[in-house]
This record gives C-alpha cells, sequence and structure tokens, in this order.
C-alpha cells in the first residue's frame, strides 16, 4: 500500500504535463553548444545500410538471429541461446543479433561486453539435464551464492531484476522520462560497468568502432573518449527495435512506427510528416542519426568538417529543460534497453482517464533529429499553430515487431533463425478452429470473391501471432505481412487470397511434428499496405525479385524429451522429497515430471518455460525465481543444441555452412 501511494503521489505531480521538460520550463536554456552528427536516410537498397561499410561486416555471412521480446522470460531465454551459438562456434559467421524488448536485455550487455570482463562469467556454464537438476537444487538453496548467479553473469542481473522501487525512486529524484531507463541501467548496466563513467557518474554515450568513436570526438568538443563506449569485441551488428508514437495517449495502429537502434545509428526507416493547422508540414521522422545524437534538436543541415562529404547535421540541446538534468539528452545503452522494453507503458497509455494521469510517468520520450531544421520553439509558445520542437513518447518494440524479424528481412538476410520465446503453449484447440474458420471463408468467397473478412482470431493464438502477423493480418499487427510460404504443395485448390492462412497452418503443423522447430523457405515481400479491411491497399505489395530467405523458427515449446531427462537425473539423484518437491514447482511439472501445462501463479505463468512476460511471483514487478532462470537459460541451450542439425541442414541448402553440435 506505501508503494502504491507513492505511485498515485508522483502520478498527481506529473498529471497534465506534456512532456518531462515541461516541469523545468523556468529553466529555458542558454547553452550555446552544438553536436555534429552523421545522417543517412532511410535505405534503398542493402548496401546502403552505414554497417555495410564495414569489411568486418561485409564478411561474414548473410546470417541473422532475432531474439523474442518478453522481459524476465525472453532475457534468460536469449542468454541460453546466445551461449549455444558461441557452443556451435556459429557466432563467428552470424552477421546481425536483431532483439526486442526482454531480449535486448541479454543483448545489449552481450555487445558492448568489456574485454576486462570475463565472457564467460558473463554466458556462464551449460549443463546437460543430467547435471542441471543438482544445479537447481543448489540455486534455490545459496540463492545469489550459487555459481550461476556470480556478480558479472547476466543471471546475477535477471535475479535481481526487481524494479518497481528503482523505478519509483527514479521518478521521485526528477528523472521523469529517463526513470525506466534509470532502473534497467541499475540491474542490467551498472554492474557490468555498461554505460556510467563511474559510480552514480553520468551515462555514456555508444557507438560501433574504436574509429567511430575516434571520429565523434575529433568533431564534438564537448564530448572526450571518456564519454563514449563502443563494441570492443568482435561482434555481429546489433539492432534493437522500438516503437515511434506519434500520439502519446492511445495510439492507434497507424500512429506507431518501427524504429531501429543500432551501435552506429538510430531512427526510424520511414518518413513521416507532420501538418499544422497555419498549413505548414514538418518532418516527424526518418532517416537515422549517429546514436549520440538521438535526443537532440536539429539546428542545421550543412555539410561539416569530419563526415566524409555526407549529410551532417547541427544538433543543439531543447530551448526549455535542459538545465533541468545536465545528461538526460544523452542517449545510452539503458535508453535503447528503456525504448525497446516499454510494454508495460502500453497498458498505461491505452486506457482512458489513466493514461492522462500517467502517460508521462517515467517512459522514454525523446527529440527525434531529422534532416530538416527543428525551430526553436517550445510546443507552449507555438499553441499548436506552427511547428515547433517536440519531444516524442517511444514505445515497446514489441507494439509493431515483437520478434525482431522485420530488420532482417529489410537486409535481405538470407538465413536467419528466429527465436520465438513465447509465454503462450501452443493451442492444438485453436488450430482445429483456425482449419474450420478458413473453410468458412473458403466457402464465402467462392459465392462472393471479392468479399471483405477481418482476421480469423483462432489462427493468432495457435503459437501467437507474432510469427504470424509476416503471413496474414492480424488484430494487433497489420504492418509486417511480408513473407510468402515457398512450397510443393498443391495450390490448385487453394483460393489466392487465404493464401497466407495455408502457409500458417502449415508453419504450426511442421512446428507440432518437429519438436517445435520449422524450417522453411520464403518468398520475400516488402510490407503491404493496409486500410480498415484484411485486404491490402492496390499495388502495395512489390515482390524481392531474388530474395528467398530461409528462416528456422525456433520456438519455445515444451519438449517431453528435456522433461524426461530431468525427471530421470531427479529420481535417480540423492535428493529429499522436500528438495524434489520445490523443483517440481519450480519447473511446473507433476509427479511423473511431464509439464502440468500450468502454473502455481496461475495467470501469471502458463507453465514452464512459459513463464509471465513481467511477473513470474505475484506483486513483483520484475521478479523471476532463481532455479526458473537457470533452467531456462539452459533449457533454449539444449533446444538449439538438439535442432542444430536440422538448421545446418536447411542453411546448407541456401548456401551457408554450419557445423552441427558433436561434429
Amino acid at each position: 500500500m506505501r508503494l502504491l501511494a507513492r505511485i498515485i503521489a508522483v502520478g498527481l505531480v506529473t498529471f497534465g504535463l506534456t512532456a518531462c521538460t515541461t516541469a523545468f520550463s523556468v529553466f529555458k536554456t542558454d547553452d550555446k553548444t552544438r553536436f555534429y552528427m552523421k545522417f543517412w536516410p532511410v535505405p534503398k537498397t542493402v548496401g546502403g545500410y552505414p554497417e555495410m561499410s564495414d569489411d568486418r561486416i561485409q564478411k561474414r555471412a548473410s546470417f541473422g538471429v532475432a531474439f523474442q521480446g518478453g522481459g524476465n522470460r525472453a532475457a534468460p531465454a536469449a542468454l541460453g541461446q546466445i551461449r549455444m551459438l558461441h557452443t556451435l562456434g556459429w557466432i563467428d559467421q552470424v552477421r546481425y543479433i536483431s532483439a526486442i524488448s526482454g531480449g535486448s536485455w541479454a543483448a545489449i550487455p552481450y555487445t558492448y561486453l568489456r574485454q576486462n570482463h570475463s565472457e564467460e562469467a558473463f554466458l556462464g556454464t551449460y549443463y546437460t539435464p543430467d547435471k542441471l537438476v543438482s544445479q537447481l537444487v543448489a540455486a534455490e538453496e545459496e540463492g545469489e551464492d550459487h555459481t550461476a548467479f556470480q556478480a558479472g553473469s547476466l543471471l546475477h542481473s535477471v535475479s535481481k531484476s526487481t524494479i518497481t522501487k528503482r523505478y519509483i525512486a527514479a521518478l521521485e529524484s526528477g528523472r521523469f522520462d529517463e526513470s525506466y531507463a534509470e532502473a534497467l541501467a541499475q540491474i542490467y548496466f551498472d554492474p557490468l560497468r555498461l554505460g556510467r563513467k563511474s559510480d552514480g557518474g553520468a551515462e555514456r554515450y555508444f557507438t560501433w568502432r574504436e574509429q567511430d568513436m575516434r571520429d565523434l570526438v575529433a568533431r564534438n568538443a564537448e564530448i572526450s573518449r571518456d564519454d563514449v563506449i563502443y563494441v570492443e569485441r568482435k561482434r555481429p551488428y546489433l539492432i534493437v527495435g522500438g516503437t515511434f508514437l506519434k500520439r502519446r495517449l492511445s495510439p492507434g495502429s497507424n500512429g506507431k512506427f518501427r524504429m531501429e537502434m543500432t551501435p552506429l545509428y538510430s531512427g526510424v526507416p520511414r518518413d513521416i510528416t507532420w501538418s499544422y493547422p497555419n498549413g505548414e508540414a514538418m518532418k516527424m521522422a526518418g532517416g537515422f542519426v549517429e546514436s549520440a545524437g538521438y535526443d537532440l534538436v536539429t539546428d542545421k543541415v550543412k555539410p561539416i568538417e569530419g563526415c566524409e562529404g555526407q549529410t551532417c547535421l547541427k544538433l543543439r540541446k531543447p530551448v526549455i529543460g535542459a538545465h533541468s538534468d545536465k545528461e538526460r539528452l544523452r542517449f545510452s545503452l539503458a535508453n535503447m534497453a528503456a525504448v525497446s522494453g516499454a510494454a508495460p507503458q502500453q497498458i498505461i497509455i491505452s486506457i482512458p482517464g489513466l493514461n492522462a494521469l500517467f502517460s508521462n510517468m517515467g517512459f522514454p520520450e525523446h527529440f527525434v533529429p531529422v534532416d530538416q531544421r527543428q525551430p526553436a520553439v517550445h510546443a507552449l509558445q507555438a499553441l499548436g499553430q506552427r511547428p515547433h520542437e517536440k519531444e516524442w513518447a517511444h514505445g515497446d518494440g514489441g507494439h509493431e515487431d515483437n520478434l525482431g524479424l522485420a530488420p532482417l528481412l529489410q537486409r535481405r538476410v538470407k538465413n536467419i533463425i528466429t527465436f520465438a520465446n513465447s509465454r503462450k503453449p501452443y493451442d492444438g484447440g485453436a488450430y482445429k478452429e483456425c482449419v474450420a474458420a478458413i473453410g468458412k471463408l473458403e466457402q464465402a468467397l467462392s459465392i462472393n470473391p471479392i468479399a471483405k473478412f477481418e482476421p480469423v482470431k483462432p489462427c493468432e493464438k495457435i503459437f501467437g501471432d507474432d510469427f504470424a502477423s509476416f503471413l496474414v493480418k492480424t488484430n494487433s499487427h497489420f504492418h509486417n505481412v511480408s513473407l510468402e510460404l515457398i512450397t510443393s504443395r498443391d495450390r490448385s485448390m487453394e483460393h489466392p487470397r487465404l493464401r497466407g492462412f495455408y502457409d500458417l497452418l502449415e508453419v504450426a503443423r511442421e512446428l507440432q511434428a518437429q519438436d517445435w522447430l520449422s524450417c522453411r523457405r520464403y518468398r520475400g515481400f516488402e510490407p503491404q499496405v493496409y486500410k480498415d479491411t484484411a485486404e491490402p491497399v492496390a499495388g502495395s505489395r512489390r515482390t524481392y525479385s531474388t530474395y528467398r530467405p530461409t528462416i528456422c523458427l525456433v520456438w519455445l515449446g515444451q519438449d517431453e524429451e528435456w522433461f524426461k531427462a530431468i525427471g530421470a537425473a531427479a529420481q535417480t539423484g540423492d535428493f529429499s522429497d522436500t528438495q524434489l518437491e520445490k523443483l517440481r514447482n519450480s519447473l511446473d511439472v507433476n509427479a511423473a515430471w511431464l509439464p502440468k501445462g500450468g502454473s502455481q501463479f496461475g495467470s501469471l505463468s502458463q507453465g514452464f518455460p512459459h513463464i509471465g512476460t513481467f511477473f513470474d511471483q505475484p506483486g513483483r514487478v520484475i521478479k523471476v525465481e532463481r532455479p526458473r532462470a537457470l533452467a531456462l537459460a539452459n533449457y533454449t541451450s539444449w533446444v538449439l543444441g538438439e535442432h542444430s542439425d536440422k538448421i545446418a541442414e536447411a542453411f546448407h541448402k541456401n548456401g551457408l555452412r554450419l557445423t552441427p553440435l558433436g561434429d
């Protein structure tokens, strides 16, 4: 109750504020500091992406891995998958890591792990099922003293991920839209000395290579080498997904736009404009600015020495609020993680009444530099009639693409592993309902071939709508529809308008038959543009004439072989009845050591490995039991190792040679 009172009190203080800087409107800045940052327009070709000028990236295979979002479930799941990519030796061939929300909470610190930090300690040890049981029992009894949760490991951060108190304390200290980022920094980045120059000191900017850091410092007298962190190890290129929101409160589907945050650049991969009542139009977003320049305002667009002849932006701090927190406008690794993982914001901004009170409570808001000068006029001075600088709300990457698949498709990556670390178990009943619904649609379309139809809800429930949204329009997503399965099946009896549903059902069947793995080849398409029906706008779909990606969907299902191996080890080990009972509770298994299909926490979880996104224990945001986190990180390693032969075989057919586990 005391914590709830603190939340309400802070909400009342921030009520009516249009942005965090408004709270400090009396501190109009006279700061004359200017920053000089590179700018790239929306790329028109694969080679137009800035990272492709790096030989280290070009020489890697056209191979990407994508980690789905999901808070405290996605982070340990991604950890296990990254660890097995190392064990297999595949990580050195990966060109891109794409990550969303909780997946990024593992991928960002992995990418930026310092050379003086042990990689083995960060990743932790992989235990096969026969050896894992004793470690899970020890983790239950030893807690944070267990070796898997030692300082410097990602599981150490995951085990201390309770966020509420940190978040409220940051709000109370005046961090406002940086509060969520501040809480994540304390959990995931400060323990690894990633971001801050010192304990409690200013956060660093970030970039890609050491040379990029040197170039940035040479162009900006106000930035020193110690202000910038860069990727010290040989890593794939990181892409973290977020969402740019056109409206702060209750944004509709057309008001959410996918954005990308990477070591070198951040921005929105499409141009978005805003028309003002006086007839003027301003570019809201579009293109990429060096990540160190994100959250600043465009003062001029001009050639600048040190930008190698490309477009550069002269950036400034906003006219109001720069004195509120001199370090607030530094776009940091924690800011990246906060934007991508701002799932709670989606709930808050969608509830009428509550959204007006709490929409400014600590979730990410940033200025978005574009290649157009932004008038040095605050919203309060513009009165909505003329262009002004504006701080835009940002949301969770899962609002648009919870898989992180879209940026890999846009870059024409040929071989992709999509780790769908889903919260929901496979729903066989929904599969049958989907088949029946498609049958009814076939009958309706045979009578009226141009009849309109809405998304088919049961089809979205089979294995969630995140991957389904790349095949068909769903209730939550309609921007991603971009793939068509290459298949040998007879299409003569299929209705062309239902082809995406046939593909969805085929993937669903394969997942169930292949222990939650589907490796298939697709035709890639430009994302379709929809209005208010299930039909694409005429002429919106353009085929990639030669792009045929192989996508291996590794779905987080309940593999009975792993559970049987755990049960066998538990029953033959020297454990007490009490220890075994606690272990069964942690893994949500019955007396036969098989998944119960539910959890002791009811709606918070649907059975291991499908633990809740933000709740693993009642009343704790974010919190996960240590044994469950350890089990999950080892389970996902095991699954990838078990499927490595099938994945290697599928990619070999598409020109990529990988060695399976054990070869």
